[in-house]
Formats: C-alpha cells, sequence, structure tokens
C-alpha cells in the first residue's frame, strides 16, 4: 500500500495476517513524498523473507504511529524510517528479520515503549536522529550484534529496558546531548553490557544492571561530557565490570 501524499489515515489490522507479495514494501512512502497522520493498529506483518522492509516511512512522513502489531521474516530490516519525523511504536514485535528490528535515520522525536525486538541485526537502532528519542519498557533479545545502537544523535533516553543475550547489550557512540539511562538490565550478552564511546554530552546513569556480559560490564571511552554514575551494578562479567578510558568529569555516587 502506497502511502504517499496522504494524511489522516488509519488502518485496523486485528486479528489479519498480511504477507508481502510484490516489489515494495507492504506499506511504504517514497522518498521525496509528503505523509501525515498514519496510524496503523494490529496485525501480524510478514515481509515474506524477501529483501525489504514490511513498513518503510521515506521522505516526509509525520506523525507515524504503529500499536498492537507484529512484524517479521525480512531479510532487510523489519521496520525502516528516514526522514521522518513524530514517530510512536507502543506494543510492537519485530523479529526474525536479516537487519535491524526498527531503524530510525534522521528522524527527529521517536518514542518506542512496551515493545519487543528480537532475532534481528540490532533490535532498534537510531541513526543521526534529532529531537525527543526514547524507549522504554521494551527488551531487546537475541540479536546477532546489538540490543540498542545509537549513532551520531544529540540525546536518548532509555528506560527499564532489557538488553539481553545480544553480542551486546547498548552501544552508543557520537552524541553530543544528555544520555540518560535508568533501571535497565544488559545480561548474558557476548561482548560488552554498555558501551558509551566518543560523546561529547552529558551521561546520566542511575541504578542499570550489567551481569555475567562476556567481556566489560560498563565501558565508558573518550567521553568528554559530566557523567554522573548512580547505584553502579556491574558483575560476574568476563573482563571488569566498569572501565573509564581516556575520559573526564566521572562522578560515581553510590
Amino acid at each position: 500500500v502506497k502511502m504517499n501524499n496522504l494524511d489522516g489515515v488509519t488502518i485496523y489490522a486485528e486479528g489479519a495476517t498480511i504477507t508481502q507479495n510484490g516489489e515494495n514494501p507492504i506499506i511504504f512512502t517514497s522518498n521525496g513524498s509528503t505523509a501525515s497522520n498514519i496510524t496503523i493498529i494490529g496485525g501480524t506483518w510478514n515481509a515474506g523473507a524477501v529483501d525489504l522492509p514490511a513498513f518503510r516511512f521515506y521522505g516526509n512522513a509525520q506523525n507515524i504511529t504503529l500499536s498492537n502489531l507484529a512484524v517479521k521474516n525480512s531479510l532487510n530490516a523489519g521496520i525502516r524510517f528516514k526522514e521522518s519525523s513524530n514517530v510512536t511504536l507502543a506494543n510492537v514485535i519485530s523479529s526474525e528479520n536479516g537487519g535491524y528490528g526498527v531503524v530510525f535515520e534522521n528522524v527527529a522525536g521517536v518514542n518506542v515503549s512496551n515493545s519487543a525486538f528480537s532475532k534481528s541485526t540490532s533490535g532498534v537502532a537510531f541513526k543521526s536522529c534529532t529531537g525527543d528519542l526514547s524507549v522504554t519498557f521494551t527488551d531487546c533479545t537475541n540479536n546477532s550484534e546489538s540490543g540498542i545502537l545509537v549513532t551520531d544523535c544529540p540525546q536518548i533516553t532509555i528506560n527499564d529496558c532489557n538488553l539481553n543475550k545480544n553480542e551486546g547489550g547498548l552501544r552508543i557512540s557520537g552524541a553530543t546531548g544528555k544520555i540518560s539511562l535508568s533501571r535497565n538490565n544488559m545480561k548474558n550478552n557476548a561482548g560488552m553490557g554498555i558501551r558509551i564511546f566518543d560523546c561529547t554530552g552529558d551521561v546520566a546513569y542511575s541504578k542499570n544492571y550489567a551481569y555475567d556480559n562476556g567481556k566489560t560490564g560498563i565501558s565508558m571511552e573518550n567521553c568528554t561530557g559530566v557523567v554522573s554514575l548512580y547505584r553502579v551494578n556491574a558483575k560476574r562479567n568476563g573482563d571488569c565490570g566498569f572501565t573509564v578510558t581516556k575520559s573526564t568529569n566521572i562522578k560515581i555516587n553510590k
């Protein structure tokens, strides 16, 4: 379904299974197009084991909401957004994809909540995004790379998430604004639980748990902002519990 130049569309698909058939994603907008106020509720969306996302929103797509639905079986990303704004994912499952569970590229404003991303490369990926970015109450597990990957985004909030049994739990690089991490679990990852590097913004880290990871539990590398750590919990990791390399302004509180 091409959604180019549409405004105010809601698709209800509760109880339905929709399988990709053709040369385009199941739901998509094109580069250079506009779309706004698009809501998709419910359904199992099967990408059909082809090199296309199930959902792809390119161009000036604004106010996009996906809720109470499942996406699976893409050789590409399950869900892909590029140059969109004000995107909400709530109660979304994306699994068994050849690329990311969901990827946001140059997107302004993202809220992901109460969702699950598994058996993909990285569960959730942010690349060069702006505005308020948040992931809350979400599970990213059994991915071949990171549970959550954040690259070159000014700021992000990640709270109450389980990032377990991936290659790495959480990887953030190039952040220039505030990184806020609270009450997350990073456990049983093959590599590091948390790796934050090459960031110039501040980091607020509270009550996170990095246990039983194959390498370092928490690593801060080349971070020049103020890093405030409260209740650091890093146990039984393969290397160190917590490492700091070429970083300044580290404050650790009980």
